[in-house]
């Protein structure tokens, strides 16, 4: 059989001693054509590709791997656990997405990285540099390991290859005595949890792969993480130029190219340094800055809505407050957005409620989170609250109000048609349905009219991000109404009063969760309900598309009147296995005899989808939650998912937002469980109100807080901390101005009073005054 394999394939099995690695793609500068030629060779491969299966957590796959040095090598430099047996978890490492690791539990905590250095290992240098460019591209930091459990062992060996992410225990870089800082650079993107990037499902859109030029046996090499059965997604535009991509002549058998463009002309591998989209990925799977950093300076930043803030002498146009974080937290810097500062379209204009809803988002795949807001009473075109929303791009000095873009039902491409009371804006919700790397928005509409047969029956608007941010190209419009979506539209249903994101079957394209919480099922009024609708290449669709409701198919709960299920979601992983569940909220849920108590409904994901099986629900009666179900709690007003204490399960917080506090009626309170492998468990469960707070005297009447909620890395310190609404705080002598209370993550024991912050518009924290009404915090 052939040993030989003459390109680069970013990655290296083996490597003769005294030659560069292919991996780096570097050699030295008096290296002869031979040697290049023998570096290509790939000696150490057996020649034999194997396939064994190993259990993960979406059940038994089979992996094509190699056996060098006794370790089983998948995708040629990628290091697979040991096998264990069957009931045991194994092949963590291949639990990827096309640019980031997507199970949680791949991070490094906090992200520092505990690290040996075999003291065989020649040319230590290699190590030192590899890290330095790391640690300067991204808050990662690299430390000597001393008692730490979980650690990177950097070791001699045949060829260069990685675990990807953590694996939990020791796990090992292999760097042959040929491996340079550059193939040390690619290795240790994978052990920060980089994939290739020629594994992403959007390849074939950007890339050739030449299976005639490729050796015999390693086609597998080629599969993407969806081919392979991986869980994962793409993060980011794809990249040509990444540090993690085959080279073209990977795996070639006849000197051929193996990828070219799609022009079919050569590009050259990046083995010089991480690319920003590589440092980007590695930032973002870490908790630094997730999802909200505006400026890109590793600091989530916080968008806090106040929809009925008067600008000038007109009444409730709204404001948005960007509050930028920072080492020590949030800060006092920032930016006042409404539709009278110079650079922002349009102007403002009796009860826009500008703000009423707020979405960050990667748009353009820049790495600055980009800002949507929502303007659901907007008059578009001389039409009455038809909708609108605006966008601004992230940068480095903040956010960009020179690119502010207004979209609407009457804007270029996007479907339907603006028309009076829409109030297109009033929910926004970000994912990547199309996973092409750019985010994306999905729009509630939920007072669309579907004719004049089914008022108020709801509507969700799709906009995809592309390289210039959002655009009503491709836009994509949903109802009951549209072909195969299960149920009908009906008057007062208001599809798309709720929005999730999430990846429910591990294939890589978000799927999109639609709450219609005024949904009859049979003569039942207003019990509720969910529509799931599936990710795609081409966006979302309707095949396989979902319907849940309380009581059906194996979903605790009972289909009553008023349960409104759905009226709030949140998607997570909750239980580590690389797929999303989904938290569905019925507020008006009664439990045992307390009428509206509510409860909160979670549903697994699986291959399928989301399934029922295992389905959990939550109330204040179950055991464990510290509280009771009382008439009227509303628990799930809100709901947020996201790991707070850094062990790479997400948790969930709980909105309970009328809930009474001792006496105080009304005034809220928040409860956090905590994931687990079997799930969201009230191990460790968190209840948060106003008492006890650092920087707020106390719980108060008809407060409200946990009416909203969000989160983010505020410090910077790789752990994500928790925004809470307090819309109908009182300030001072401003009636319902109200805050948002901030409570930062203390590391593994999770959220914490320490440095806690409370956010209003008095003048030292804000470029405008605390006033009666403005319901600060009612947009987050």
């Amino acid at each position: 059989m052939k040993h030989v394999s003459r390109g680069w394939a970013g990655v290296v099995l083996g490597v003769l001693v005294g030659s560069a690695s292919g991996c780096g793609g570097e050699v030295d500068a008096d290296a002869s054509s031979e040697v290049i030629r023998q570096e290509r060779a790939f000696p150490g491969r057996t020649g034999e590709v194997r396939r064994a299966n190993f259990q993960v957590a979406g059940g038994p796959r089979a992996l094509a791997y190699e056996r060098i040095d006794g370790e089983r090598v998948f995708q040629g430099d990628i290091l697979l656990p040991p096998e264990v047996p069957a009931r045991e978890l194994s092949a963590l490492s291949v639990e990827a997405q096309g640019a980031v690791s997507t199970r949680a539990m791949t991070r490094w905590p906090g992200g520092v990285v505990p690290y040996t250095v075999d003291a065989a290992l020649p040319n230590i240098g290699r190590v030192t540099a590899a890290l330095a460019q790391w640690e300067a591209l991204t808050p990662i930091r690299f430390v000597p390991r001393t008692t730490q459990s979980d650690y990177v062992t950097f070791r001699p060996g045949t060829g260069c290859s990685s675990h990807v992410g953590r694996i939990g225990g020791q796990q090992f870089v292999t760097l042959a005595p040929g491996c340079t800082t550059g193939s040390t650079l690619h290795e240790v993107g994978h052990t920060l949890g980089l994939w290739h990037e020629q594994a992403r499902t959007d390849r074939d859109r950007n890339v050739v792969i030449h299976f005639e030029n490729i050796e015999a046996g390693y086609a597998h090499a080629f599969e993407t993480f969806a081919q392979e059965g991986a869980a994962g997604r793409n993060l980011g535009p794809y990249g040509l130029d990444s540090l993690m991509h085959y080279a073209p002549e990977a795996f070639s058998a006849n000197d051929s190219p193996t990828i070219t463009r799609l022009d079919g002309s050569f590009f050259t591998a990046n083995r010089t340094a991480p690319t920003l989209a590589d440092a980007c990925a590695v930032k973002r799977l870490h908790g630094y800055g997730r999802h909200s950093d505006v400026n890109g300076d590793g600091y989530a930043d916080l968008v806090i809505g106040a929809p009925d803030e008067d600008v000038g002498m007109g009444l409730d146009q709204g404001a948005v407050s960007v509050v930028l974080g920072s080492a020590t937290g949030l800060g006092t810097a920032g930016l006042w957005l409404h539709r009278d500062v110079s650079g922002v379209e349009d102007t403002a204009g009796f009860a826009d409620h500008f703000g009423a809803a707020v979405a960050v988002g990667d748009f353009n795949g820049d790495c600055f989170a980009d800002v949507a807001v929502g303007v659901p009473e907007d008059d578009v075109n001389g039409i009455v609250d038809a909708g609108s929303v605006h966008v601004f791009l992230g940068s480095a000095q903040g956010v960009d109000l020179s690119t502010d873009k207004v979209l609407h039902q009457n804007s270029a491409s996007v479907p339907d048609s603006a028309e009076a009371f829409d109030g297109f804006g009033a929910v926004l919700a970000v994912g990547d349905f199309n996973g092409d790397g750019y985010d994306d928005l999905a729009v509630g509409v939920p007072a669309e009219d579907y004719g004049s047969s089914a008022l108020d029956s709801g509507l969700v608007t799709v906009l995809f991000g592309s390289v210039s941010g959002l655009t009503g190209t491709g836009a994509q419009s949903w109802s009951q109404a549209a072909a195969h979506v299960l149920e009908v539209t009906e008057t007062g249903d208001r599809f798309g009063s709720a929005l999730a994101a999430g990846d429910f079957n591990g294939d890589g394209f978000d799927e999109l969760a639609v709450g219609v919480p005024s949904e009859d099922v049979g003569t039942v009024a207003n019990v509720g309900a969910v529509n799931v609708l599936s990710g795609s290449i081409d966006g979302l669709t309707s095949t396989g598309n979902q319907l849940w409701t309380p009581g059906s198919d194996g979903v605790p709960g009972v289909a009553s009147e008023e349960v409104l299920f759905g009226a709030a979601l949140a998607a997570g992983d909750f239980n580590g296995d690389g797929r999303s569940e989904l938290a569905i909220a019925a507020p008006g849920q009664t439990v045992g005899f307390m009428a509206g108590a509510g409860a909160v409904t979670v549903l697994r994901g699986g291959s399928a989808g989301l399934q029922s099986t295992g389905a959990l629900a939550w109330s204040q009666d179950s055991a464990g939650i510290s509280d009771v179900a009382e008439q009227g709690d509303a628990l799930g007003s809100a709901l947020v998912a996201e790991d707070f204490d850094g062990d790479g399960h997400v948790d969930l917080a709980i909105g309970v937002a009328s809930e009474s506090v001792g006496a105080v009626v009304g005034a809220g309170i928040v409860h956090v469980l905590h994931g687990a492998p079997g799930g969201l468990s009230t191990a460790r469960e968190q209840r948060w109100s106003q008492v006890g707070s650092t920087v707020e005297e106390g719980a108060e009447l008809q407060d409200a807080f946990g009416s909203r909620l969000s989160s983010g890395d505020y410090d910077g310190d790789g752990f994500v901390d928790l925004a809470v609404g307090v819309p109908y705080e009182d300030v001072g002598s401003a009636t319902d101005s109200g805050a948002v209370q901030v409570l930062y993550s203390a590391g593994v024991t999770g959220l914490s009073r320490a440095g806690e912050q409370l956010w209003s518009q008095a003048p030292s924290e804000q470029t405008d005054s605390v006033e009666t009404g403005d319901r600060f915090g009612e947009g987050l």
